[in-house]
């Protein structure tokens, strides 16, 4: 079997698995659909809808013939290099904070982010594939497929303006609706809620910078080095 053969694979079967958990959530879990905007008011749901269209666009890519592995200019079009984008910007980053966020605030309190009233609808094996499986999936790839990354200041903008854009669908629910999307900012007070509120945003942007670090350790191509070609698949 070709490195092409297994990186199709599991494009294929990462996407079926994400569009799967994506529309189950979206379509057959009672809980949070109520008021605006629904669903999306998660920044869970908009990962597992993030990776979906990720990893749709990789088997678009596969069955195009795209060369995972090459850092070639001339190699790689312009689906690709929007793939790479929107690899470094946004769903390394969102997976590795959801992951993160989540169970470091689960194992501290598990009220605070996801009341144990959820269990009663949100069974057990969704909640992993929105919360757990989503970090493995994205570090596999990070190894299956180079990416090449913006310049850090428009990577930082775009990081910002998606926390931001998030931010804000936290913030107009909690005006609108009186009602704050998670429990933990229920508990805390208006100072700590604006000192939570810009730590979320600093581990977002260190994030970003470490699926940046990430690959080019995997791929040998040196950040400040741009004219270096990393290291090719066999195969690929």
């Amino acid at each position: 079997m070709s490195v092409n053969t297994i990186h199709a694979l599991f494009h294929l079967s990462v996407f079926a698995i994400s569009f799967f958990a994506a529309y189950y959530g979206f379509f057959h879990v009672r809980y949070g659909h109520q008021g605006f905007p629904g669903k999306f008011r998660f920044l869970t749901f908009w990962n597992i809808c993030f990776q979906t269209v990720y990893f749709g666009l990789c088997v678009v890519l596969d069955l195009a013939g795209a060369k995972s592995a090459s850092a070639n200019p001339a190699q790689r079009g312009t689906l690709q290099k929007w793939r790479d984008t929107f690899h470094a910007c946004v769903v390394f980053p969102t997976s590795t904070f959801v992951f993160t966020t989540f169970w470091v605030i689960y194992s501290w309190d598990r009220e605070l982010v996801q009341p144990k009233v959820a269990d009663s609808v949100l069974p057990v094996w969704l909640n992993h594939l929105m919360h757990t499986t989503i970090l493995p999936f994205i570090v596999v790839e990070k190894f299956l497929s180079y990416h090449h990354y913006p310049r850090r200041s428009m990577g930082f903008l775009a990081v910002s303006l998606l926390a931001s854009a998030y931010l804000s669908t936290v913030l107009l629910v909690a005006y609108f609706d009186d009602y704050w999307i998670y429990p933990i900012l229920r508990v805390l007070s208006l100072s700590q809620r604006a000192v939570f509120i810009s730590a979320s945003f600093v581990i977002f942007a260190i994030f970003y910078i470490v699926g940046e670090y990430f690959t080019s350790y995997i791929w040998g191509q040196g950040l400040s080095s741009p004219k270096k070609t990393p290291k090719t698949l066999k195969g690929a």
